[in-house]
């Protein structure tokens, strides 16, 4: 009976620092996607001011490719 609770916290243990991984990736994650969107945001903004120059416009179109592939 010992025996099987020490097993079962050991997995309690084990789930609950996946679950921490999990959320520090998520976290992560969550702060590169605004960190892009802030980006996109502001070269929007100075693509809008330049008048639409094609730098610009790939750079927007690399940064939504970005943060498109990490919201999936």
């Amino acid at each position: 009976m010992a025996e099987k609770q020490r097993q079962d916290e050991k997995g309690i243990m084990k789930l609950q620092n996946s679950l921490q991984s999990l959320q520090l990736r998520f976290a992560s994650r969550e702060q590169l996607c605004r960190n892009l969107q802030e980006k996109r945001h502001g070269i929007s903004r100075v693509n809008w001011q330049r008048r639409g120059k094609p730098d610009s416009n790939r750079k927007i179109e690399s940064l939504q490719l970005q943060l498109n592939h990490l919201l999936r």
